[in-house]
């Protein structure tokens, strides 16, 4: 039999022998701390804005995190505290490919108009005509 011999290797604490979970990894129960802020010093203050950075509440880590990072005196702090501000920035990449993916539009859909006019418009598919060779090949 492969699998666990007795109940307690089936019930162990998920975190217990777990690499990632170091002391200080948890903040409190049912808070767990992304792996990049689990080397961040303990302070109140930002011990609020990590667990609010963790459970999504974006908008409270951007207001007060720069208030955080101008009134700290430990450095640390500050430093945490503009990491925790760098971390809701888009990503530069995504950036750039959204740009690509805009600019590849604009090209297709101006290719799109230019050919449609230098065929006399739409076209027959598209009016409801029957075009030219389409009739001679029925006429015959």
């Amino acid at each position: 039999m492969d699998g666990p011999t007795n109940v307690s290797d089936v019930t162990k604490d998920p975190h217990q022998g777990n690499d990632l979970a170091t002391p200080g990894a948890l903040l409190e129960e049912n808070s767990i701390v992304p792996s990049f802020a689990r080397s961040f010093p303990r302070n109140g203050a930002l011990d609020d804005l990590v667990r609010a950075f963790a459970s999504g509440n974006y908008r409270k880590v951007h207001d007060q995190a720069p208030e955080l990072a101008s009134r700290a005196t430990d450095p640390a702090v500050r430093d945490a505290a503009r990491v925790l501000l760098e971390r809701l920035q888009p990503d530069p990449l995504a950036k750039i490919i959204l740009l690509a993916a805009v600019m590849l539009l604009a090209v297709m859909a101006t290719w799109w108009i230019t050919e449609a006019r230098s065929h006399g418009g739409a076209g027959p598919h598209v009016r409801g005509g029957v075009s030219e060779s389409t009739k001679a090949l029925v006429e015959s």
